[in-house]
């Protein structure tokens, strides 16, 4: 962080911000401490990072036998949102950061329309049944559909941390006026663990093999534009692509 440039702050200078992390991340996630960095003029989340002592890095600093605040858990957030501006400032350093450090999770979102709302009775039908295991936890809300610890019997599904389903016309709505073209619209997200260097691997390609077909069936359709997410990859992993952005 010094020969970045980055400070340390206890809070950030925007209210939407601290509203945000204080409501989804701190008080859900039992933080021992949170103190926040900026790394980009954005005025969203992609603005920030969060550095982070909880229970999985106390854990960590004692099984390494370090002091329980040795190691930290950096999170970089609001990177989901193709149509909010991300300055390539944040790329550069999350580029940065995985580059020297292991990469815990990542992330991939997959947004489409579907008319079926979220209901618990979602999660047991096509195509989220085969996903849906003796240890799978699912909690249904009101926007969102949350299916922890995800099991598939036809594949290898261990890397997948949770899955997650949003109504994203709901959540939207709450902070803005959507047109009703957008009524349908839905997301599925997959926390998928990585636990190694982001460039030197090879894991998350294959990862995406078992998230398409699931995404394609949800969203009833045969094709797939990703062309927002590799362009992300290049940006986090070939410098040369970080002199410019498209929109």
């Amino acid at each position: 962080m010094n020969e970045l440039g980055l400070e340390l702050k206890d809070s950030s200078n925007n209210f939407i911000i601290n509203q945000y992390f204080l409501e989804k991340e701190i008080k859900l996630k039992d933080d021992k401490s949170v103190q926040f960095v900026k790394i980009s003029s954005a005025k969203n989340l992609s603005g920030y990072i969060l550095i982070k002592n909880n229970e999985e890095s106390i854990s960590e600093s004692k099984k390494m036998k370090q002091s329980k605040s040795h190691y930290v858990e950096v999170v970089f957030a609001g990177l989901r949102q193709p149509s909010k501006q991300i300055e390539m400032e944040t790329y550069k350093v999350l580029s940065a950061f995985i580059k020297r450090f292991k990469v815990a999770y990542v992330d991939v979102c997959f947004d489409g329309r579907c008319s079926v709302p979220i209901s618990s009775k979602v999660a047991y039908r096509y195509p989220f049944e085969e996903y849906v295991g003796s240890k799978t936890n699912v909690v249904p809300n009101y926007t969102t559909l949350y299916i922890n610890q995800p099991t598939a019997l036809n594949e290898d599904a261990d890397y997948f941390i949770k899955i997650l389903l949003y109504d994203k016309y709901k959540k939207e709505s709450r902070y803005k006026s959507l047109d009703d073209t957008w009524r349908d619209w839905k997301r599925i997200e997959f926390r998928v663990s990585l636990d190694m260097k982001f460039k030197e691997s090879k894991a998350l390609e294959d990862y995406l093999y078992s998230m398409l077909p699931l995404a394609k069936k949800y969203f009833k359709t045969d094709e797939v534009d990703s062309h927002y997410f590799d362009q992300q990859v290049r940006w986090l992993t070939d410098k040369r692509t970080q002199g410019h952005q498209t929109p």
